[in-house]
């Protein structure tokens, strides 16, 4: 009996407060889309202006990404069409590819200040790839996530 309780109450929402929208009033599947667009509306505004990101705004944009990607995770099983399985494969596999990237810029980011640190004579510092390319390598990557189709609407 608690199992069909807790059943029905992911798919239709509790009983919340009268007069108070709360998230728990929701059916999970709304709440996961609302939960998922807000999620890529913050990936969407966090990387407008790409290009001119310094490397703290790009750093942002990675914990973004990071979160919805997680978020994407998290909701997947809620959307079981094959187009919606196959969306969200997509969308998990931009995601990964974009973390990925702006952590590259991340890592060149710190890398200095973490040479330093560790006494590493200058003369001694690896090659760190440009900036400049790396960063484009991620604006790419960017637009291709940005393409794939929400899965949960």
């Amino acid at each position: 009996r608690l199992r069909r309780e807790l059943a029905r109450k992911l798919t239709t929402g509790w009983p919340g407060i009268p007069g108070e929208s709360r998230a728990a009033d929701q059916p999970v599947a709304a709440f996961a889309s609302a939960s998922l667009d807000r999620l890529g509306r913050k990936v969407g505004k966090k990387g407008r202006r790409f290009r001119s990101l310094d490397d703290d705004d790009l750093h942002e944009l990675r914990i973004a990404t990071k979160k919805l990607r997680y978020a994407i995770e998290f909701f997947a099983g809620l959307f079981t069409s094959a187009k919606a399985q196959g969306r969200e494969a997509r969308s998990l596999q931009a995601l990964r590819e974009l973390q990925d990237r702006l952590g590259d810029v991340q890592d060149i980011a710190v890398a200095p200040a973490l040479l330093v640190r560790a006494l590493v004579p200058r003369a001694e510092w690896p090659a760190l790839p440009p900036r400049k390319r790396l960063v484009e390598r991620a604006r790419e990557t960017y637009g291709r996530a940005l393409a794939v189709k929400p899965f949960w609407r």
